[in-house]
């Protein structure tokens, strides 16, 4: 058996010899299959791999949070936060996803909706509030950013005047209010004014919005807004931002 073996060893070893050589004596004699063989430029033959980004254009920010209000026909899930364009293009129609867990971190309850400025300015920041009946068993929630566009909106040329900000006991519900000034001479439609509470940690205490109100139709006339923030104990927020939407007339 061992003499098999090595007569095989011996003849395997005769083979590879032989085809060695004929190769070798192929490429000898054919100058351009020597060439062909030849790596010139080894850059030439490089493989480049896709570079694998964790870049989201449109971001939730951490300073969001989540609470239960109870009312006649049940209790709500709210959920308030806010997001940001982290691009360098406007973005419009940003959608925010909430998903309620329960303790095993399976999905009990999913809604969603749009943020309420129609269109984020590239670095821009705002709120979102999104509520839905109180799913049974939630423990936690996951927020995500559902959807956006890009767009060609310009920034909101319109400034808010003298904001006052209280809480109003014989209501139960802190009221911020002020005035909007067109600096900039361009007629918009359907402004509106977006209000977010801040907690002194800068998370989100709510977010709330309502239309700006004109009396006369007038390019350079003073509007007035009011927003009322109620069903939680909003008594003493550490601070306040408003911010403004709306259209350019014939959009």
């Amino acid at each position: 058996m061992q003499t098999i073996k090595l007569k095989y060893k011996i003849a395997l070893g005769l083979v590879i010899f032989l085809m060695a050589v004929v190769v070798g004596i192929g490429v000898a004699n054919h100058p351009d299959l020597r060439q062909s063989l030849a790596i010139s430029d080894p850059q030439e033959h490089l493989v480049y791999l896709p570079l694998v980004s964790n870049f989201v254009a449109v971001q939730v920010l951490p300073n969001h949070r989540a609470y239960v209000e109870s009312g006649d026909y049940g209790s709500y899930l709210h959920v308030v936060g806010e997001v940001r364009n982290a691009t360098t293009e406007p973005m419009r129609h940003v959608t925010v996803q909430i998903v309620a867990l329960d303790k095993q971190a399976q999905p009990v309850c999913q809604f969603s909706g749009v943020i309420y400025l129609e269109s984020l300015q590239p670095g821009q920041e705002s709120c979102f509030h999104l509520f839905a009946y109180e799913p049974v068993d939630w423990d936690s929630y996951t927020v995500t950013i559902a959807g956006y566009e890009p767009s060609q909106d310009p920034s909101v040329e319109l400034a808010v005047y003298e904001p006052s900000g209280a809480f109003e006991a014989e209501h139960d519900w802190y009221h911020l209010s002020g005035q909007v000034e067109n600096y900039a001479g361009q007629l918009w439609d359907e402004i509106k004014a977006v209000g977010t509470l801040y907690d002194e940690e800068g998370s989100v205490l709510a977010c709330e919005e309502t239309y700006v109100v004109y009396h006369e139709e007038d390019l350079y006339e003073t509007g007035v807004f009011n927003l009322f923030f109620e069903g939680q104990d909003y008594a003493s927020p550490a601070s306040y931002e408003v911010q403004l939407g709306g259209k350019m007339l014939g959009e």
